[in-house]
């Protein structure tokens, strides 16, 4: 959606009687339309009218009733009270206060919304959508660098899958080599068992072949070679297998070799320690509450009513005299380098530019300003301010507007 500039209108036409011209003037008094060729004649016939253009004119009040006098309409505005009012209210509980028009209230607060919207459209809405821009972008990037980390695991995987079917082939060729030299050593192992299961059959043959006649001396000759303590037994060795220890498989151990995935956190600031970085000496001063001014000067008071800007050397570069007895948090800085402090002798907030010079931002009449605080961010200034025991806060914004 393209911004519409706030100056844009329809063809207006002239409130003037029978005159249909175009409306380029707006009268602020009446509320009435007014082209070219009437604003003179309406002038002169309405004395203290005021004439804008249209597309800078005062809008009318709407009606909005009281809630506490439900008849009247609300018209003042208390500016002690901050708070819309009607004339009823006015005569019983506000006449002291100061008070300004409503619809002039109005208008500006109008203006101020405006404002705000345009510079809403000028850089919010365009920086947004740079940044839903960028989120896209990013998410786009980290699908991308996502698959590439899958493509990466799986590559890897495959490889510690290649390596383990290495091994394994390694492993049985080792038990190829091993199952053979044992089974070898076994057939040798049968072949001598068989020849001695032989020779122990011929000589029990021989033995019953020759028992019906053998002689003393033949039988004792044949008992010697056959006793068996004399017989040489077959070796009966026991086959040497391997033995396999599987590991326990630990999956840190395996993460370490396939790779572990890390979420990089978010930068976090913390204060581990304290660390001195420059030393500033000042003489002859106090210094109460400081607010810097960068790179490289800074404010403070002396809790004598004097605002001192220092550089980091210690030296005076400005001195400012006041006669407020604020001494704690009663100046700040703006982001264009202004200074800003409360005066609560007149209970005012000055502003100092630059050239030094000191003018009134703000007027918090009846209450005493104290502490005050400029945001770097938009701008908007913070007092604190008490009247009888009692304190608040009252956002105001750069051009001293009360929020």
């Amino acid at each position: 959606m393209d911004q519409v500039p706030d100056t844009a209108q329809h063809y207006i036409e002239c409130d003037t009687e029978s005159c249909r011209n175009f409306s380029e003037f707006y009268c602020n008094t009446c509320h009435q339309r007014i082209c070219d060729n009437c604003k003179q004649p309406h002038l002169e016939q309405d004395n203290g009218h005021e004439i804008a253009l249209y597309h800078k004119r005062k809008r009318k009040l709407p009606s909005e009733k009281c809630r506490i006098h439900p008849t009247e309409d609300l018209d003042v505005f208390c500016d002690d009270c901050y708070d819309p009012i009607c004339s009823i209210c006015f005569a019983q509980n506000h006449s002291d206060h100061e008070f300004s028009d409503l619809e002039t209230i109005y208008n500006d607060f109008l203006q101020q919304c405006q404002r705000e919207i345009n510079e809403i459209w000028r850089t919010v809405i365009p920086g947004t959508r740079d940044s839903v821009n960028s989120i896209g972008e990013k998410r786009n990037n980290v699908e991308k660098e996502i698959a590439k980390f899958r493509v990466s695991m799986k590559k890897r995987a495959d490889e510690l899958k290649e390596t383990v079917d290495n091994i394994l082939t390694d492993n049985n060729k080792k038990l190829d080599e091993i199952e053979n030299s044992v089974l070898n050593d076994l057939v040798a192992q049968q072949i001598e068992t068989e020849d001695y299961m032989k020779y122990l059959e011929k000589l029990i043959s021989d033995y019953e072949s020759k028992i019906s006649c053998i002689k003393h001396t033949e039988l004792m000759d044949f008992y010697i070679e056959f006793s068996l303590a004399s017989l040489k037994m077959p070796n009966k060795n026991k086959p040497k297998l391997p033995i396999y220890t599987p590991c326990i498989l630990q999956k840190g151990e395996i993460a370490k070799y396939f790779g572990e995935i890390e979420v990089n956190s978010l930068e976090r600031f913390k204060l581990s320690s304290v660390t001195k970085v420059n030393d500033v000496t000042i003489q002859g001063n106090n210094i109460y509450h400081l607010s810097p001014l960068p790179p490289n000067k800074f404010w403070t008071g002396d809790g004598l009513g004097n605002l001192i800007q220092y550089d980091m050397e210690g030296n005076i570069l400005q001195k400012i005299s006041t006669i407020t007895w604020n001494t704690i948090g009663n100046h700040t800085v703006m982001s264009k380098g202004e200074l800003l402090y409360t005066d609560n002798s007149k209970n005012t907030v000055n502003r100092v530019t630059s050239d030094t010079f000191i003018n009134k931002l703000i007027q918090t009449r009846s209450w005493e300003p104290g502490a005050i605080y400029s945001s770097p961010i938009n701008g908007h200034i913070l007092v604190g301010s008490e009247k009888n025991r009692d304190n608040k806060i009252t956002r105001y914004n750069r051009e001293g507007r009360k929020l």
